[in-house]
Formats: C-alpha cells, sequence, structure tokens
C-alpha cells in the first residue's frame, strides 16, 4: 500500500528589533533572509521574503502527519535573537514572530568610563582605521588634506610610508575629561579665517567615533567636539588637539599655533557654517563626504536620492592627496543585500562638482539603516573608500 505524503503549513515572521527588548514596536522593519522549520516534519526549511514573512510548507512522508508543531529559527547569521528560537504546540492558522537584533548592535563594549575629570576611553576599545579631514578657510590662502590609515597587523602606516601606529594611539587615549553637551557651539567667532578638523576612529564592528574643532590652538583654544551613537560630547583641555598635531603632516601642522586668541563660543545659528554634526544622529562615518552631503527618499520612485559637492582644491596652497572625483556607490541593506546605486557628475562655474545619486530600497521598509560606501579617487591616483551608515526615517520621504 502506498501512502500519501503530508502536507502541513505554518507561518513565521521575522522583525528587526532595533532596541533590542524583545518586544515588536510600531516601526522596527520585517527581516528577510531568516531561516525557519516546521518541527517534527521533514521537509520544511523557508526563509523570511523581504517583508518579513516565511510562508513554511512542510512535507511529510510516509501519510503520516506530525502532532504537537514546533516552529524554530535555523539559522540567524549575522543577528541576536531577542526572543526564544522555537514556539511549541503552534496553532497553523496564527503568525509567530521573532525578534533579532544586528550582532555589531549588542557585541560592543561600552566606549566610556568614569575618569577623573569627566569620560575617558575605556581601555579596552582599540581602533582600527583613521581618517582625518584637514580644510582651512580663508580669504588669503586655504589648504586640505584628507587621509585614510588603515590597521594592518597591528600598525598604522601612512601612505607616505611614516610608521603611525603611536600616534594613533596616542589619539586614543586623548579622548579624555569628556562632558555631554546638547549642540555644538560656535568657535572662533574673532576671524573669518579658520580650519575645520575632521577625525573619525574606526573602532571594532565598524563602530565610528567621530572628533571635530574649528580650532588654530592646542589648550585654552576652542574646543573638541566627540559624537558617538547620536550622542555629542566636548573637550576643553586640548589632548585631542595635541594628538591630532602629531597624526597630521607637516603641512598642516603648520595651521595649529600656540599663540592663538582664546576661542569664544557663542550660539551656532543653523547653516552659520558647514558642520557635519548637522546630520547628527542620522549619519555616522562618511568622511570626507558627510559635511555637504544632502540626500532623501523619493516619494515617487521610493529610491534613496542626494548629492554630495566635491571641490577643485588644485591651486590649494596645501593639498595632500586631493578628491578628484567618485567612480562608485553602493548601500548594504541591514540583511546583507548590496545594492550599486546610479551616480552621475555635474560640473559647475565655481570650480566644484556635484555628484547626484539614486539607490534603490525595499519596498515599506522604513525605518531603516543603511551602510554606505563611496569609492572616491584622488590626483595621485589612489582609490580611497568613504564608508558609513545612513539612518532612514518617514520623515526623509521627499
Amino acid at each position: 500500500e502506498i501512502m500519501a505524503d503530508c502536507f502541513q503549513t505554518a507561518t513565521a515572521l521575522a522583525w528587526l528589533d532595533v532596541n533590542g527588548d524583545g518586544v515588536q514596536d510600531e516601526g522596527e522593519p520585517p527581516l528577510p533572509g531568516i531561516e525557519f522549520v516546521l518541527e517534527p516534519t521533514v521537509y520544511s526549511r523557508t526563509t523570511s521574503d523581504e517583508n518579513g514573512m516565511a510562508h513554511i510548507f512542510a512535507t511529510t512522508p510516509g501519510g503520516h502527519c506530525a502532532e504537537s508543531l514546533s516552529i524554530a529559527v535555523s539559522q540567524h547569521e549575522g543577528y541576536l535573537l531577542t526572543t526564544p528560537d522555537h514556539v511549541t504546540n503552534i496553532d497553523l492558522e496564527q503568525i509567530y514572530a521573532f525578534g533579532f537584533q544586528a550582532e555589531t548592535a549588542v557585541s560592543v563594549p561600552d566606549l566610556f568610563v568614569e575618569g577623573a575629570s569627566g569620560l575617558d576611553v575605556a581601555a579596552d576599545w582599540s581602533v582600527t582605521a583613521v581618517n582625518y579631514l584637514f580644510k582651512w578657510i580663508g580669504d588669503g590662502w586655504s589648504a586640505y588634506e584628507f587621509e585614510q590609515i588603515e590597521g594592518v597587523n597591528g600598525r598604522f602606516i601612512h601612505a607616505n610610508g611614516r610608521d603611525m601606529t603611536s600616534q594613533v594611539e596616542q589619539l586614543r587615549a586623548s579622548l579624555t575629561g569628556l562632558e555631554p553637551v546638547d549642540e555644538v557651539a560656535f568657535v572662533n567667532s574673532w576671524t573669518d579665517d579658520y580650519p575645520e578638523w575632521y577625525v573619525e576612529l574606526v573602532g571594532e564592528n565598524g563602530r565610528s567615533v567621530l572628533l571635530s574643532s574649528d580650532s588654530t590652538g592646542f589648550r585654552g583654544h576652542a574646543p573638541w567636539y566627540v559624537l558617538v551613537d547620536g550622542q555629542l560630547y566636548r573637550q576643553t583641555s586640548g589632548d585631542i588637539g595635541f594628538a591630532v598635531y602629531d597624526l597630521v603632516s607637516e603641512d598642516a601642522q603648520d595651521y595649529f599655533t600656540l599663540n592663538a586668541p582664546v576661542f569664544v563660543e557663542e550660539q551656532l545659528e543653523p547653516g552659520a557654517r558647514s558642520s557635519i554634526f548637522y546630520g547628527a544622529p542620522d549619519i555616522s562615518g562618511l568622511l570626507p563626504i558627510a559635511a555637504n552631503l544632502a540626500y532623501g527618499i523619493d516619494a515617487a520612485s521610493g529610491n534613496l536620492q542626494g548629492t554630495f559637492v566635491f571641490m577643485d582644491y588644485a591651486d590649494y596652497d596645501t593639498s595632500t592627496y586631493p578628491i578628484t572625483g567618485a567612480q562608485q556607490m553602493q548601500i548594504t541593506l541591514p540583511a546583507g543585500q548590496v545594492q550599486l546605486c546610479d551616480l552621475q557628475p555635474e560640473e559647475t562655474e565655481y570650480r566644484t562638482t556635484i555628484w547626484h545619486f539614486s539607490c534603490s530600497l525595499p519596498a515599506s521598509s522604513l525605518p531603516l539603516s543603511v551602510n554606505v560606501a563611496v569609492q572616491l579617487t584622488t590626483s595621485t591616483e589612489r582609490v580611497l573608500i568613504s564608508q558609513g551608515q545612513i539612518n532612514l526615517s518617514s520623515a526623509d520621504v521627499k
């Protein structure tokens, strides 16, 4: 006698548990790419789709239908469960939800600890790369320097061949005496000539710490601001400034001085000066394009669209590895899908190039965090990669 196979169905839902509380909150997006099975059936392995749904269709040979069924998570690489990994004695008519949080969101150590005069960087937080951008804005002369220094086998080697390992460690250790603040103040209001310093420390799991200042001096001058996980901190001791001085080129060092007037902090008016912090906490990383990055979600197409700008720095007095253009841009979605973006340049009469980009996004996916990588070209034919993250919400729909 030949027995017919038994067919059974069940439904699971995977969602990205952003805050890791095990509760499916409003606005937390579905999560594709999670694999489920229906136990104790034989053939049931099913992967969640772009809506986070896994419609399990199980087959058990021999005509005997399994009882006391359970839905279980069988594969969730890159994510940690925030709910139990299985549900027993299920109702085949119900949908069972499972929460997941990205491993990078929960596996990093605390960055700061209480110190003698504020918050200090934790001793066990290590740096894997340093990116820095220096610009001098002035009527008489201008300067520009951008560099990426990656750690390889525990050493940090500058493009000019210098071993910068001790300087990178000095910079990491300079994050001391930090105080939380709500906003960036206007600094060095006594002059129209000023620098913009942006230094990004990339840690394990891609966690980014951004340092910024408009200071031309060291101790007692304009403060340094620190941005991490959307929170701003301020340092007035000048320790970061001394560490940055040792990191940059000799040309850039000429723009530091011990004789600059004491800084004056005033309330920063929106739009008064281009600042990378205007995008916080929705942008992290992405040096050197973040300071003039504009973006939104097109309501008609659902695409992520925007612009960033590069100037022609060929005539600048100091121009180390000037950026000449961009050749590729891609985004990576939470489930790991990589999308290449359309990237088009627009030349202007003001010695600038506006780069327009458009990237496809999954439908009905907000809020959404996307990792962004832009390949940049330089006058020395080096290829640099600007990496970071953009957090998107319904407020970004234009």
